[in-house]
């Protein structure tokens, strides 16, 4: 059996509405972990997402309810299918969040000859180009701030939407 892992732009999970469409893509794709940017959720949480065919859990953090972010600014989080969200609990439920764009999982799992394995997974969601040196300088703190927790024989993963774009708009 092989684990998949992959990383996913939500564009908004306020609304329940939106749970079923990620949690199918997920499930598609046979993902183990994924993470997850632009939650645009509060606090810090966790929410099971249905479809007909799937039990997605998704484990969330964003910024305090008193601040009223721009859309699309905040909010990260992880997807974990059935088997990791069990792993998860088993594992003490390791969540590491350095802010509402850079957060840590980690729990252990079993490789393909049994052995124990433990799982470390980072995802950071940069700031767009007209961010302040202010929340760059945060993000770039935060990022190794949160590797840093892993373990040294974890199994390292890192996913990142970086908001970045190659080229330059031109009106031709």
């Amino acid at each position: 059996r092989r684990d998949h892992v992959g990383a996913f732009n939500a564009m908004g999970l306020r609304r329940p509405h939106k749970w079923p469409e990620l949690a199918r893509a997920f499930a598609e794709r046979k993902f183990l972990c994924a993470g997850i940017s632009e939650t645009w959720m509060t606090g810090t949480g966790r929410q099971e997402l249905y479809d007909a065919e799937s039990k997605v859990h998704l484990v969330y953090t964003g910024l305090d309810e008193k601040v009223s972010p721009a859309r699309g600014k905040w909010g990260v989080g992880f997807c974990l299918s059935p088997r990791a969200y069990k792993c998860w609990k088993q594992s003490g439920q390791q969540l590491v969040t350095k802010s509402a764009r850079v957060v840590s999982i980690r729990f252990d799992l079993k490789d393909r000859n049994d052995r124990p394995m433990a799982f470390s997974h980072t995802h950071g969601y940069a700031m767009q180009q007209n961010a302040s040196a202010a929340e760059k300088s945060e993000f770039f703190s935060d990022l190794p701030a949160c590797l840093a927790t892993t373990q040294p024989k974890d199994f390292v993963v890192l996913t990142m939407d970086t908001n970045c774009s190659i080229g330059r708009m031109a009106p031709n």
